[in-house]
C-alpha cells in the first residue's frame, strides 16, 4: 500500500508531461558526468561545445537556477530566478502571455542584455496581470532588469515540482550575484 502511494505521488508529479511545453516526451536532460558522479556546473562554454558535437539533438537549451531577493518602488521579496541559454524558451516551444521571451541576441557572452521574463503567476501576484509589466524595471539583488516579457499560464519552469517566477539570461548571473551588497 505504501509503495502503491509514493508510485502515485511520484508519478503525478515528477512522470507528468510539463505544462505549456510543446512536445515533452521528446525532451532529454543531458548532465555532465565525471566517472559516476553527476556534475552540476554547465557552463555556457560548455553548452557551445556539447551543441557543436551533438549530432542527435534538434536544439539545446542550458538552465539552472537560484534563490534571489527583488524590489521596486511597490515591494520587496524573494523570487525563485532560473538563469537560461538564449535557446530555452523555443527548444520547449513555450510562447510568450506578453511582450517576449528572452532570444540569443539577450544572452551573448561579450554583452548580456539585462532583461528578464516573468512568470504568469508572479505578473499576476507582483504586477496584477497590468499590461505596463512590460518594461517595468525590477531590482534583483539590487541589479535592475527590465521585464520583457510573460511567459504563458501554466509554464512554470523545466522542472516538474519547482515553481520559477522569471527567467534571465545566464550571461547575467556574475552582474547580478556580485551586485549584492
Amino acid at each position: 500500500g505504501g509503495a502503491t502511494s509514493l508510485f502515485t505521488i511520484i508519478k503525478g508529479s515528477l512522470m507528468r508531461p510539463l505544462p505549456a511545453v510543446a512536445e515533452p516526451d521528446r525532451l532529454v536532460s543531458v548532465e555532465p558526468v565525471r566517472g559516476s558522479t553527476i556534475l552540476y556546473d554547465f557552463s555556457y562554454p560548455d553548452l557551445v561545445d556539447v551543441r557543436e558535437q551533438a549530432t542527435t539533438l534538434s536544439n539545446l537549451a542550458l538552465y539552472d537556477g537560484t534563490s534571489a531577493a527583488y524590489r521596486d518602488s511597490l515591494e520587496t521579496g524573494r523570487a525563485w530566478m532560473s538563469y537560461v541559454s538564449g535557446e530555452f524558451f523555443t527548444t520547449l516551444g513555450v510562447h510568450a502571455a506578453a511582450g517576449r521571451l528572452l532570444s540569443p541576441d539577450d544572452v551573448r557572452p561579450e554583452a548580456p542584455v539585462p532583461v528578464t521574463v516573468i512568470g504568469y503567476d508572479f505578473w499576476q501576484r507582483h504586477f496584477h496581470g497590468d499590461s505596463k509589466a512590460v518594461g517595468a524595471t525590477i531590482r534583483f539583488n539590487d541589479y535592475p532588469l527590465t521585464v520583457v516579457g510573460v511567459a504563458l499560464s501554466g509554464f512554470s519552469g523545466a522542472m516538474a515540482l519547482h515553481h520559477v517566477d522569471l527567467w534571465v539570461s545566464l550571461t547575467m548571473m556574475s552582474a547580478i550575484f556580485h551586485s549584492a551588497t
